[in-house]
């Protein structure tokens, strides 16, 4: 029983971050979007040339990371660790690179980015799984 709960839990992480990936590929904030909880505002630190650190909505989010995309042209986007990490019991890690262009200034940048998953409990009587979303994305430059 438990190793099908590890296995579920790990199978819709992956989706999320095949998703963050397409989301930072094909220009697709709206990926990224279903990903965040509805319920909890996301912690968003990222250094220069971004330069924005505050807690946003998932609507806040999706319309900051249209801007964000499209000011910025990525040129790779991959998960650097197979599995995410786990922190603690009820939040995972996964860490991506996150190499783009300023279309402004033609200057070439890269971040590590840390996504922060938590555990989220389904609302009262519905049958849905327990979705993992993210709660947190930090950055660093790399």
């Amino acid at each position: 029983m438990a190793t099908a709960v590890v296995s579920l839990l790990l199978s819709l992480l992956t989706t999320a971050a095949v998703d963050l990936e397409s989301s930072f590929l094909q220009n697709r904030p709206d990926l990224l979007l279903k990903h965040l909880s509805s319920r909890s505002r996301l912690s968003l630190t990222l250094p220069e040339p971004v330069g924005f650190s505050d807690q946003l909505s998932a609507e806040q989010a999706y319309f900051l990371f249209q801007d964000i995309l499209g000011r910025f042209l990525t040129q790779e986007f991959f998960p650097e660790s197979g599995l995410p990490r786990e922190l603690q019991g009820d939040i995972m890690i996964l860490k991506a690179r996150w190499a783009f262009r300023d279309r402004r200034t033609n200057n070439q940048h890269a971040f590590r980015l840390f996504f922060f998953f938590r555990l989220e409990k389904p609302p009262p009587r519905t049958g849905r799984a327990l979705p993992w979303k993210i709660v947190e994305i930090k950055a660093e430059r790399i």
